[in-house]
């Protein structure tokens, strides 16, 4: 049940990053000065409320994970899944973050949309990256076992 809720969040985080990464950021660019702030608050606003409680349970479920794998799962599997987990919460709260809190203050900035787009690549590769780790340790669960 750990691994499935753990697929649930991780499956359902990866898109959201991916559509924020193909789509939402860079319509950060096409926005012109006036509207910036008011589309860049209802923005964040939102995001939050989609991401925010998938990743505290992610979060959770991945401590959860490392103290109850099954012997079918490589023991280092739940190890990297918890790194990828921190590494995303790490780049959400100290690297993406500021840059977000930089383009409320400042407004518009394309030099800060390009490198919150960029900067945002660690998010998405890690979820995609924990997604595939997680798919894996399933497969393994009912190969193996």
């Amino acid at each position: 049940m750990i691994l499935v809720i753990l697929l649930i969040t991780s499956a359902f985080m990866t898109g959201v990053n991916w559509l924020l990464q193909i789509v939402d950021y860079p319509l950060f660019l096409k926005c012109n000065n006036r509207e910036f702030s008011e589309f860049n608050i209802f923005h964040s606003k939102n995001s939050v409320i989609v991401m925010l409680l998938p990743m505290l349970v992610d979060l959770i479920f991945s401590i959860i994970f490392i103290m109850n794998y099954s012997q079918a799962i490589s023991g280092l599997m739940p190890y990297m899944n918890l790194f990828l987990t921190i590494a995303i919460l790490y780049s959400a709260f100290f690297i993406s973050y500021p840059i977000q809190e930089k383009l409320y203050q400042d407004g518009y900035s394309e030099t800060e949309i390009k490198k919150h787009i960029r900067v945002n690549w660690i998010r998405t590769a890690s979820w995609t990256l924990k997604l595939f780790i997680l798919i894996s340790c399933l497969f393994s669960s009912y190969v193996i076992s």
